[in-house]
């Protein structure tokens, strides 16, 4: 029977002596083919965020074989520390997945860090004692805990992620300490198994870019016809090149430093260079020199256009809607498209193309209630964030 059998087994036995564990996280899934060693992380020292100083984390329970007190277990410094102790176990399960974690003041360098917080911990705890004589054989259970992981490079926040580890030990002296550093060593597990945290590294060990300075763009091609595409968790515009290198504007806070972009059907890493907080658009480069033809919009020579102009959503059906509006917004211009049937669900990041399928407008935000779903034009999304256009 497997580790993960175990323990679901031990949870139903002890499910009738006491209260039962919540579930934990997804199955472990099978490791990318990403590589860990793509460059040096400093782990940081482990912080405790999400349990304050005597919560209740679980049961001491009722058994056969199990010794009073039954008493419940209270997060205590002196029992299972400020974190300290969870260092070592997450670094040496990160070393043995692969990972370069030079130790802290020697010779190797580290660009990137990694942090860890827990965040969440439920455990249950047989005091095992001797079928025979009674004597005390040390303490056996169950554990969950939540870790919520960050890793960051010189410009930010580059993966955000959270795992669940589970941990089930047999009876040893200072279970409860034990038991919380296997589930944290579990969750590490997980980490260095995801897919996002694999690809962040392989991201940062290609190297990026040269930084964008004085950023002029290299637009599309007149009559170029592009798609919306998926950058992190929304919608982006691709709108040329700079210095070779494909860019988008695309929805979003710049929360991470790195983000997805799906391009050429393949996921493609791509760094937040600048952002337009008060438009809810950043500036996406694509941190590889994607060869050949691009999804990319030609932008629109229309700096104006009369209300009543034809407008419509990328991907969606021609010249079916139209400028309803201008307004002026943060000392910009702004307009409110009126699109009919699925046009109004188009998310941030989408371009609304002109009468002649060019790029005109960038979706920032959703439908008001009138219907009408507000834009930027695409000049004015780049002068914001810093990029002028080669004529």
């Amino acid at each position: 029977m497997t580790g993960r059998g175990r323990a679901a087994g031990l949870l139903v036995l002890l499910a009738a002596c006491g209260p039962t564990l919540p579930p934990g996280g997804d199955p472990r899934p099978p490791a990318p083919g990403v590589p860990l060693a793509a460059v040096p992380v400093r782990l940081a020292p482990v912080s405790v965020t999400g349990i304050r100083r005597g919560a209740v984390v679980g049961n001491a329970v009722f058994g056969v074989d199990c010794a009073p007190p039954y008493s419940r277990i209270l997060w205590t410094k002196t029992r299972f520390g400020d974190g300290m102790g969870l260092f070592r176990p997450i670094n040496d399960t990160l070393t043995e997945s692969g990972m370069i974690l030079p130790r802290p003041g020697g010779p190797v360098a580290a660009p990137l860090s990694l942090t860890a917080e827990v965040t969440g911990l439920t455990m249950e705890l047989c005091r095992r004692k001797g079928w025979l004589t009674g004597s005390p054989l040390g303490e056996s259970g169950v554990a969950v805990v939540q870790v919520a992981w960050t890793l960051a490079g010189p410009h930010g926040p580059l993966h955000r992620t959270a795992t669940t580890g589970r941990a089930e030990i047999p009876p040893t002296p200072d279970g409860d300490a034990v038991l919380l550093e296997t589930a944290v060593a579990d969750a590490a597990g997980l980490l260095a198994a995801d897919d996002g945290f694999r690809r962040a590294l392989a991201a940062s060990a290609a190297g990026l870019p040269p930084p964008l300075g004085a950023a002029v763009l290299e637009p599309a091609a007149p009559g170029a016809r592009g798609t919306a595409v998926a950058v992190g968790g929304g919608s982006g515009t691709v709108v040329g090149r700079i210095g070779g290198y494909p860019v988008l504007v695309a929805a979003g806070r710049g929360d991470e430093a790195a983000v997805a972009v799906a391009l050429g059907g393949r996921s493609v890493p791509g760094m937040v260079e600048r952002t337009a907080p008060s438009l809810g658009l950043m500036l996406v480069r694509v941190m590889e020199a994607v060869p050949g033809p691009l999804p990319a919009f030609a932008l629109s020579a229309q700096r104006r256009p009369a209300v009543g102009a034809p407008l419509w959503a990328a991907d969606g059906p021609r010249n079916a809607g139209l400028l309803a509006e201008w307004r002026t917004a943060d000392g910009g211009a702004r307009l409110l498209a009126d699109l009919p049937g699925a046009g109004q669900d188009a998310p941030p990041g989408t371009p609304l193309m002109d009468a002649d399928g060019a790029a005109l407008a960038i979706v920032t935000g959703p439908a008001t209630a009138a219907g009408l779903v507000p834009a930027v034009p695409v000049r004015a999304a780049l002068a914001a964030l810093g990029v002028g256009v080669d004529p």
